[in-house]
């Protein structure tokens, strides 16, 4: 299917982590030329909201000698980190069994210099960076919001985490200066006063940041994080972890059993000295086979009944970041409480809100100076929030998945719509969520991004052999990758 150049184009809509990575697999994996154009408005690719920013308590919350993008190549990241002295720069992500927990804009920046490596390893294979939005498809181009209309023998949407939106309660706020509806956005919490009460609305990842941060600058005022379970993440522990359960054949076609079967390697692994933590991982690297076992109906009480639990457990905080979060608690100015907010009104004095707190009939009113929105990302507004999104959906090629987790995609990573597609396209990272069940981590990112870079290298090159040995692809003189087989190739 090569364009009018005879080079096959890919265009790539998103230039985060999920952008830059099937890059980086294409550029390996490709034996004949091939264009790449990733349409992306930041001035980095590979950063996307993870990775961007200059806050240098914002931190990964994954060891960097854990931190591979390439599965063949572990380690890597940690020794750039080194190599560039960000370890002895950094004493505070240093931990004392030789852990280091990254600043995340480190990770941006290896991410950055992969892609420049990849263009000089393979000069055939061009990575273009477009700065703009996409807002269209047209007669098989994307079209841009500067008037550019580039032209796709593929593409692949990338467009990672949605925006957060209030929720229903606060909407009445939207506007007043003293409401934080993204605190990912440069500079959102610099009008916090240091002796301003504030409520941060969500108790995850996002909430320990804020207070990470807050607490960096010197805050010491009175801080409520509410959310309906009032659950914490986990402090990551020093691996390495050694993953137990066969989920694949223990009890799991429900939501229950699947809970049950959990509860029960835990147990019975306890007096020998296994973690949760091992038993977590189990669940993490069989995720997609455990997911695939569920029925629609189960997987939505997964998603209703356990999400919060399993999100606790699984995105552990780092230790500095989780630091600051306890130095906090023992000092008394942060207090983590389980509830839901009824009501917010804005006075001149500050916003009043009424929370009920969990198990309980009764409402209280208390006044905050600011009130931070830390809910995640808001994926009820996925397509409608995104105007290439919903162009893909008005013309029957993308549609919200049953479960209102991402797009609804098949297991090969491709949008299922009304109207055929004129073109192959996939969809990556947290998009395809609802068909792959847990999409979030490095890992499991840049797995998905190899399995779609190699059914479009076979489409493009369907009389080139690419020599596969059990799960891995090897291709002479050059590096070994993973090489799963779920991914149908496309019609190109």
């Amino acid at each position: 299917m090569p364009s009018d150049s005879g080079v096959p184009q890919v265009v790539i809509v998103g230039g985060g982590f999920c952008g830059a990575v099937l890059a980086l697999h294409l550029a390996r994996l490709a034996v004949r030329p091939l264009g790449i154009t990733l349409i992306e408005p930041a001035a980095d690719l590979g950063r996307g909201i993870a990775y961007a920013g200059d806050e240098p308590v914002h931190r990964i919350n994954v060891p960097a000698a854990r931190m591979a993008v390439f599965q063949d190549e572990p380690g890597d990241f940690d020794r750039y980190a080194h190599a560039e002295g960000a370890v002895a720069a950094d004493p505070a992500g240093l931990q004392p069994n030789g852990d280091f927990y990254a600043r995340r804009t480190l990770f941006g920046d290896y991410v950055g210099e992969l892609l420049r490596a990849a263009r000089a390893a393979n000069p055939s294979v061009r990575i273009d960076h477009v700065r703009a939005k996409a807002v269209g498809l047209r007669q098989g181009s994307v079209l841009t919001d500067q008037d550019a209309a580039i032209a796709a023998d593929a593409l692949v949407l990338a467009t990672g985490n949605p925006r957060p939106a209030l929720p229903r309660p606060l909407a009445l706020l939207a506007g007043d200066p003293r409401l934080v509806v993204d605190p990912w956005q440069s500079g959102a919490l610099t009008g916090i006063a240091s002796d301003a009460s504030v409520l941060i609305v969500g108790t995850g990842l996002t909430m320990a940041d804020i207070v990470a941060v807050l607490s960096r600058r010197g805050h010491r005022g009175a801080i409520v994080a509410l959310s309906r379970h009032g659950l914490t993440q986990r402090r990551k522990q020093p691996g390495p972890y050694e993953p137990q359960g066969d989920f694949a054949a223990l009890p799991g076609d429900t939501a229950l059993e699947l809970l049950q079967s959990v509860r029960a390697v835990l147990g019975a692994g306890a007096p020998a000295g296994v973690r949760w933590e091992d038993v977590i991982e189990a669940v993490r690297l069989q995720g997609r086979a455990i997911w695939r076992r569920l029925p629609e109906d189960e997987r939505r009480r997964v998603v209703r009944h356990l999400r919060a639990f399993w999100d606790v457990h699984r995105y552990q905080v780092a230790p500095p970041v989780d630091d600051a979060v306890r130095a906090a608690r023992v000092e008394g100015w942060l207090a983590i409480q389980a509830g839901t907010i009824q009501s917010a009104t804005a006075g001149a004095d500050g916003i009043d809100v009424a929370i009920r707190p969990r198990g309980r009939i009764g409402v209280e009113t208390r006044r905050f100076g600011h009130v931070v929105n830390a809910t995640g990302p808001s994926m009820h507004g996925l397509i409608d929030g995104n105007p290439f999104l919903a162009d893909l959906a008005a013309q029957g090629l993308a549609a919200a998945d049953p479960l209102q987790l991402g797009l609804h995609v098949g297991p090969d990573s491709r949008p299922v719509g009304s109207a055929p597609a004129p073109l192959p396209i996939f969809a990556l990272g947290l998009l395809a969520r609802g068909q792959f069940g847990e999409l979030a981590g490095v890992r499991e990112l840049s797995a998905q991004a190899a399995e779609v870079a190699l059914a479009l290298v076979r489409a493009f090159a369907p009389d080139t052999a690419l020599p596969v040995r059990g799960d891995l692809l090897v291709i002479p003189g050059r590096h070994i990758t993973a090489a799963p087989s779920r991914i149908a190739e496309p019609t190109c």
